[in-house]
């Protein structure tokens, strides 16, 4: 009876593994020829859910800071549910009880692939073999955005996204600030994994540099200056670096926009006079939306610090707006929103949780967070740790795949062996450089005794 059962066990921690595989493999891919289920929700999330239903088999192991996480989703599940019974929309409460089920099995599936497999070369080749048709058509896209016209380009583009950005790198996501999102999350791993991910790595840089995105350029700021504050020994080097990306971001990026006359909707954002003018938000609506939602989910918070109920941050969106941001309705996009008012979103999570959750749930998912960054023991779980934090500066779904891989893989520690490895490799190599000098310093003195 215990062999079948050790047998059964076997199979189904196999079967989790390559469920596990498949969904890393998915992440950069918003819809699939045979599975277009949204434009903005990464196929990666049917099978990490398959994963989590056979984790739940074989006995999920409950760490310590999951009961915070899984206090914070039953409060909001019942508050969101009371929510839709005083709003008459119970379809906006099952929506989000199924994003806060999809994020707590993504997290749940990855963390525990890593635990288990934490020297398996297999993951390293699957995020490799992923991001071999992202990469490539995004070079595509790139060449593209320098005046070329490719039209084959747009014709892959949409086989994997519903939207199509004429000039922009997308790679396979449906947005370019999806893409860059990606670039970050999966270009951390492939850095941190091995040295053969090098050119991969090199790669995944020069596109989401070439990609003119401010917002990922404000996120990866945002993560090290995280990681700056909570760190002593490289603080420096933190700042240094974020110097430089500061004069990257407003000398280099309008310099080769200049050079290569490149010319779209998202140019001016690297004049800084501009970028912190208030025309910025009079005319451009992607920039509106980005920092004046967040705003609207402040503002419902301190209007009702109890919150709204998971789900329904839009209901007092059309009141806030009419009352402190009317010119906004001048942008086709907001009116859209303001219409269909039930789409609306805060685009950042923090606020979101604020509008939605208030001060009796938002402690719970904090909780969850510190139990979180308190296994992350190396420098490199730590950052990875303040990347995904930075995510959700502009993305608000629980079901953001790239912040629980992150969180997942810092909380697992395969970054922190990764890590003493790497530290024990490198004193190895001084310990061996030191036996060389000193072995040359003893024959030099054997050979002046003989002349002497």
């Amino acid at each position: 009876m215990n062999f079948t059962k050790m047998k059964n066990d076997k199979l189904i921690r196999t079967l989790i593994l390559w469920l596990f595989l498949v969904g890393i493999s998915l992440i950069t891919y918003d819809k699939l020829p045979f599975l277009n289920y949204s434009s903005y929700s990464p196929s990666a999330i049917f099978p990490f859910f398959a994963a989590f239903l056979f984790i739940l088999l074989i006995g999920y192991k409950v760490e310590r800071y999951d009961k915070w996480l899984i206090i914070f989703m039953i409060i909001s599940t019942i508050h969101s549910l009371i929510a839709g019974a005083i709003y008459n929309d119970y379809n906006s409460s099952f929506t989000h009880i199924f994003t806060l089920i999809i994020g707590f099995s993504t997290f749940v599936v990855i963390r525990f692939a890593f635990l288990n497999k934490s020297d398996n070369r297999l993951y390293e080749r699957a995020i490799f073999l992923s991001l071999i048709i992202p990469i490539s058509l995004g070079f595509l896209q790139m060449i593209n955005t320098f005046g070329f016209n490719i039209g084959f380009i747009y014709q892959i583009t949409h086989v994997f996204a519903a939207h199509l950005f004429q000039g922009r790198i997308q790679l396979t996501s449906s947005e370019p600030s999806w893409a860059v999102m990606h670039l970050l999350a999966l270009g951390s791993l492939v850095l941190f994994m091995s040295r053969r991910t090098k050119f991969t790595f090199t790669a995944m840089v020069i596109l989401f540099f070439m990609s003119f995105s401010a917002l990922g350029y404000g996120v990866l700021f945002f993560s090290f200056f995280l990681f700056g504050l909570i760190t002593k020994k490289h603080r420096g080097k933190v700042f240094v670096f974020m110097g430089v990306l500061i004069a990257l971001v407003f000398i280099l990026v309008p310099f080769l926009i200049n050079v290569f006359d490149i010319q779209d909707y998202y140019i001016r954002r690297f004049d800084y006079r501009y970028l912190f003018s208030r025309e910025f938000l009079a005319t451009d609506a992607s920039g509106f939306v980005r920092i004046v939602y967040p705003l609207i989910g402040w503002i419902q918070f301190i209007e009702f610090p109890l919150g709204h109920g998971g789900g329904f941050f839009y209901t007092h969106f059309r009141e806030v707006i009419t009352n402190h941001f009317l010119y906004g309705l001048s942008f086709e996009s907001v009116q859209a929103d303001y219409d269909a008012v039930q789409n609306t979103n805060a685009r950042n999570l923090w606020m979101k949780l604020l509008s939605e959750e208030g001060i009796i749930n938002l402690p719970f998912f904090i909780l969850f967070l510190i139990g979180v960054f308190k296994k992350c023991k190396s420098n490199l779980s730590r950052y990875v740790f303040c990347l995904a934090i930075s995510l959700l500066l502009n993305f608000d779904s629980y079901a953001l795949v790239d912040f629980w891989l992150l969180l997942a893989v810092a909380a697992s520690g395969y970054l922190d062996k990764r890590e003493a490895k790497s530290i024990q490799k490198t004193r190895r190599l001084v310990l061996f450089k030191k036996k060389i000098v000193l072995s040359k310093r003893l024959y030099n003195k054997r050979q002046l005794k003989k002349h002497a």
